[in-house]
Formats: structure tokens, C-alpha cells, sequence
């Protein structure tokens, strides 16, 4: 379905997804924007997007906790960095699965009591009290 402009009532009014399959309410302004209705009820807003030769669906949000003219700047800003040769799946499937600080903090304590950090022009590995000073800062900043 097409709608012209999918407002607020628009969407609000969308009913559960007829004969028990997803359908989507198109937006007619801006090209590629739309809102899936699943048989639930729920919506879902999405951006189509050409990466390469293939077509992919990118999940905005969920109406409610988003407006549609904020799903709609979103999109905008997806359809936009799509254009530009990026891949939008992939990069927020690369933010969700990068290293958060703490666990690269984690992994930087356990290299140095393994003793593989290295410092100074000798070549040597940390001392256990620099560790235990590195420990008590790491610990007072995730503390904050």
C-alpha cells in the first residue's frame, strides 16, 4: 500500500496484517521509506536501500518509542549514506559486535599479568605494582 504521507493516525491505524502475513504502508514523499505491519500489530519502520545489486530492508525502529518524522530523518540519512556506496546492514552490524572500553580494558589487564605488555627501552615486561596501579585507575573510572 501507498500512502502519500504516512502520519502519525495513519500508522496508528493500521490494523493487524490481513490474512496473517506482513504488508507495508509505503511513504509517496519520501521515496524508499515505509512501515512493515506485522500480523501482531506491531510496526516496524524501515528504509529500501540498493547496496550493490541487492535490495535490503533496514530496521529504523518501532513506532511508538519513534515519531514518523523522526524514522523519517533517519531514513533520509540511510538512503544517503546507501547512495554513497556504504552498506548500512554492515556497518551496524560492525558497531554491535565491536569491542566495548571495558572489554578492551579486560583483555589489556589480562595481557599484562600474562606479561606479555611490554614497556620501556629494556624490554621489559610490566611490574605486578604498575599492573596493580593500572587496575585501581581502570577501577575508579568504570566506577563513574
Amino acid at each position: 500500500m501507498r500512502v502519500k504521507n504516512p502520519t502519525k493516525p495513519v500508522v496508528e491505524k493500521a490494523d493487524e496484517a490481513p490474512g496473517g502475513k506482513n504488508y507495508f504502508i509505503w511513504c509517496g514523499t519520501t521515496p524508499r521509506f515505509g512501515v512493515r505491519v506485522f500480523p501482531s500489530g506491531k510496526k516496524i519502520f524501515v528504509a529500501q536501500v540498493h547496496v550493490g545489486r541487492s535490495v535490503r530492508r533496514v530496521k529504523i525502529g518501532q513506532f511508538g518509542p519513534l515519531t514518523v518524522e523522526q524514522a523519517r530523518v533517519l531514513a533520509k540519512k540511510i538512503i544517503h549514506s546507501a547512495a554513497d556506496g556504504r552498506d548500512p546492514q554492515r556497518e551496524k552490524r560492525e558497531r554491535r559486535d565491536a569491542l566495548t572500553v571495558a572489554e578492551v580494558c579486560q583483555e589489556y589487564l589480562e595481557a599484562a599479568r600474562g606479561g606479555l605488555v611490554v614497556v620501556s627501552r629494556f624490554k621489559r615486561p610490566k611490574r605486578a605494582s604498575t599492573i596493580a596501579i593500572d587496575e585501581g585507575a581502570l577501577r575508579a573510572i568504570s566506577s563513574r
